[in-house]
């Protein structure tokens, strides 16, 4: 596990920086709580998607477990979305001058 730690970390830090950018480039302009929590739900629909039904599918492993990190994940992803739409505030648009 030491061995392979930056690359868990660096892997972590790319997660979160294409979660809050594709949430300002997207979707922060005009956002309301429920679009964060779609937002959030559908990125975690996607991570999920690899995460635990892939994971389970080439590993010998309980079903209960993925079953039970497919769960928190979604939770995660919904909780994420919301922390990003109460924390990032984009700058209001500047008049273009012409």
């Amino acid at each position: 596990m030491k061995k392979h730690f930056g690359c868990l970390l660096f892997g972590q830090f790319l997660i979160a920086v294409t979660f809050v950018v594709l949430w300002a480039k997207g979707f922060a302009a005009n956002a309301r709580v429920r679009c964060a929590c779609l937002y959030g739900f559908f990125m975690a629909l996607f991570a999920q998607a690899g995460m635990s039904v892939i994971t389970y599918a080439v590993q010998p492993l309980p079903g209960i477990i993925p079953l039970k990190w497919f769960i928190a994940g979604v939770i995660q992803g919904v909780l994420l979305g919301l922390l990003v739409f109460f924390v990032y505030k984009p700058k209001p648009e500047q008049a273009k001058p012409q």
